[in-house]
């Protein structure tokens, strides 16, 4: 650590309030995030930050609780079970970190002292209302900007709303989340880069299709381990699904297809 004093992280009792919850088959499946040892390892489905996050976590097509490219590793790394066992923020779903202040009004990124301060959070697209192709991509950056957040605060209590409960790789980045915080852990995280989304109108009115995701280098931390750095440059293609639900559009499925360079075929020139 640098020498500060961690900033103590709010204990919340409420469990996550998944939207589509009791409209989608009541499919809410308890994700044993796969966090086993240390904060910096991974192996939990994330996204490339993931796999760059403290570990690697690389995303299964079907966006299981371990593998995900989001940057999986470093969450499995941070919990040894998940946000199911435990304590009572990890069972609450909502935000480990936050409200976490130094006073000053200002953003203080996130370091070896403690998770970010005062860091703000993404304003909502106004487009996200709107039922309309630009709509659904505009929610899909949307949700890689609060998972940023997330992960440089500990509040997933947005990350939570923009997510269906149908969404296995979205509860299972919560649940991951919740779970490094629990257990003392944190991390710096870079904003993720998309590019490339090609989401097309299907029967049931949701939007669906593919995008590249790249960025999301992150720094992660824990109250009695070393940091660990991950410099992610891999460059990745996802599937998604955003289905429009309580009035804008929300994350049904989310899903790592194939990284560049390891995957056979995977040419996202």
């Amino acid at each position: 650590m640098g020498g500060g004093t961690v900033p103590p992280r709010p204990v919340l009792n409420s469990q996550p309030n998944w939207t589509g919850s009791s409209e989608h088959d009541g499919a809410e499946r308890t994700v044993s995030a796969c966090l086993a040892g240390a904060l910096l390892l991974s192996a939990c489905g994330g996204s490339p930050e993931e796999e760059g996050q403290a570990g690697s976590e690389e995303p299964s097509a079907s966006a299981s609780a371990s593998e995900s490219a989001d940057g999986g590793s470093d969450e499995e790394a941070s919990s040894s079970d998940g946000p199911s066992g435990g304590s009572s923020s990890e069972s609450s779903g909502g935000s480990a970190g936050e409200g976490v202040s130094d006073g000053s009004g200002e953003p203080i990124p996130a370091s070896s002292d403690g998770p970010a301060q005062n860091w703000p959070e993404p304003e909502a697209p106004e487009e996200i209302t709107e039922k309309s192709n630009e709509g659904a991509e505009a929610a899909l950056e949307y949700w890689w900007e609060l998972y940023a957040y997330a992960r440089n605060t500990g509040d997933t209590s947005s990350l939570v709303k923009m997510s269906m409960s149908t969404c296995d790789y979205c509860k299972a980045r919560v649940e991951h989340t919740i779970g490094v915080y629990d257990q003392g852990g944190w991390w710096h995280q870079d904003e993720y880069e998309i590019k490339d989304m090609a989401l097309v109108e299907q029967d049931d009115g949701s939007y669906k299709g593919y995008f590249i995701l790249g960025g999301g280098t992150f720094i992660s931390y824990s109250e009695d381990s070393p940091t660990q750095a991950e410099d992610d440059s891999s460059v990745q293609r996802w599937g998604a699904k955003f289905a429009y639900a309580d009035g804008r559009w929300v994350g049904e499925d989310l899903s790592h297809l194939c990284t560049e360079g390891e995957d056979e075929g995977c040419d996202l020139s």
